[in-house]
């Protein structure tokens, strides 16, 4: 690597990051070449033309300056070097620009994707009620559309709903442990 080469990757790496990728992003070389022969410039003017569009691009020279350089260096007329400088801005220098703009831009969060609600297949299904005495799950729904359980207590036939009925007594079991104790339970005290 040259000296000459050297002090331009100096001044490349000096550059903020996000105008580095946006350079290396766009074909700015493959457009200066593409100006500069539509302008009927020679290989040599081409190559002066591209050394002096990188030295606006990596900072070593002021843009105001891009006009009079091209003129000085080049060795054209004022015309081709305005016609120039204003195709090397709109293709060039703006396809950067809005690169830098992209890459500064903050990006809107991903939308997480909603999977829809599936209600669990081990719930009961929830039907409109009707008219007899079901228990309520919400207004105008219940748990199931069963009629209601009738028993016989005594004589009578009543009907039994829920919530209302008594429980059954369990039968008092019936000890066989000697003393009427249980060895593996501490006594009550």
């Amino acid at each position: 690597m040259n000296e000459e080469e050297k002090i331009i990757q100096e001044q490349l790496q000096k550059l903020p990051e996000n105008l580095r990728k946006a350079i290396e992003a766009v074909p700015w070389k493959s457009s200066v070449k593409e100006i500069a022969i539509t302008n009927k410039l020679s290989f040599e003017q081409v190559a002066t033309v591209e050394r002096e569009t990188m030295f606006i691009l990596y900072g070593f020279e002021n843009p105001d300056d891009y006009v009079g350089n091209l003129m000085r260096e080049v060795q054209i007329d004022e015309n081709t070097a305005v016609t120039i400088a204003t195709e090397v801005n709109e293709k060039i220098f703006k396809a950067i620009a809005l690169k830098i703009d992209e890459s500064t831009k903050p990006q809107p969060p991903a939308a997480q994707p909603v999977a829809p609600e599936t209600p669990p297949a081990n719930l009961p299904m929830v039907e409109p009620a009707f008219a007899q005495g079901s228990v309520m799950v919400k207004k105008g729904e219940v748990a199931h559309n069963v009629a209601p359980a009738t028993s016989e207590v005594g004589s009578k036939n009543q009907e039994v709903r829920m919530g209302e009925t008594e429980k059954p007594k369990m039968p008092t079991p019936t000890v066989h442990y000697p003393g009427g104790q249980d060895p593996y339970r501490e006594p009550l005290v």
